[in-house]
């Protein structure tokens, strides 16, 4: 089944310092009606700029693709309901979306190829609800598309603008006070490290890694262990295609090192050689396995 093109999106970073609206106003102006759920037309539902922290990248588009499909052959499920915020917007009561984005935005390509979908269900967030809670049940109340480590970092780096720390960050999302340290330290990447993990060419664990280790070099380093990840025909880079170690390089020229002392033991001017020195070669010679017969 074919699916219309998605047309890339990236909305600008916002304040999210907005006036709580009246639920049941809005929900009137909306023509909505009532029964379990909030069930609210479509066209009643809007989106705050900058409020989601997904990636538009290859991945989402293939995962709302997904959704319209889904929806195009099995309607709009009422057991995945939206989630929504009422706000006072240009002196109006709105529905803006706080969880669904990606049901948000298949829903008119569903439409599109023919799916009959006018109202959906929508759960409103209490009057009460703060910016700081939207952003905590981006993490705690997403039953889609998980997000990537990135993104969780995104959200981490939003509820660090308000004021929270490390370990209030992680109470409120259920992490570890480590992961969320890691999580904002890779957000405090250069632009071409987070390019590099936003892209899928390393996991956000390689490049935290490559950071702490290698310093202003990460960028070069992962860049060079991209090159040979894709060399081997691999989508993404991992920690076996980094620069070698200095013991991986030792183990890799243990051989030659044992061809070496053999050489040296063999050569006539061996006895030549101090006690301490001979003694040291003999020892290094005794301690290493037989060579395995052919």
């Amino acid at each position: 089944m074919n699916v219309l093109p998605l047309t890339p999106y990236r909305s600008p970073i916002m304040s999210f310092d907005f006036t709580p609206g009246n639920v049941k106003v809005a929900m009137k102006e909306a023509g909505a009606s009532s029964a379990d759920l909030w069930q609210v037309d479509y066209s009643q539902l809007h989106v705050l700029p900058g409020f989601n922290v997904r990636e538009h990248d290859a991945a989402y588009k293939a995962h709302i693709t997904n959704l319209a499909n889904l929806m195009v052959a099995n309607g709009y499920q009422r057991d995945k309901p939206m989630a929504g915020y009422v706000v006072v917007r240009n002196g109006f009561n709105q529905i803006v979306i706080t969880d669904g984005h990606c049901r948000y935005e298949a829903i008119p390509i569903a439409r599109s190829l023919g799916a009959d979908i006018v109202r959906v269900p929508v759960v409103v967030k209490p009057s009460g609800t703060s910016a700081e809670d939207l952003a905590v049940s981006m993490v705690t109340s997403n039953s889609g598309k998980p997000l990537t480590p990135y993104e969780l970092g995104t959200v981490c780096k939003r509820l660090q603008g308000f004021g929270l720390d490390e370990k209030q960050i992680a109470l409120r999302l259920n992490f570890t006070t480590t992961y969320v340290i890691d999580l904002l330290f890779l957000q405090g990447c250069p632009e071409g490290i987070r390019k590099l993990v936003q892209t899928g060419k390393v996991s956000a664990g390689v490049a935290i890694e490559a950071v702490r280790k290698h310093g202003d070099k990460a960028q070069e380093v992962l860049e060079g262990a991209v090159g040979k990840a894709e060399a081997k025909g691999k989508a993404k880079a991992t920690t076996k295609d980094l620069e070698p170690t200095w013991k991986a390089e030792v183990k890799k020229a243990g051989p030659r090192l044992y061809e070496a002392l053999m050489w040296v033991r063999a050569d006539g001017g061996f006895k030549k050689l101090s006690a301490a020195t001979q003694s040291l070669i003999e020892g290094l010679i005794e301690d290493l396995p037989e060579e395995p017969q052919p």
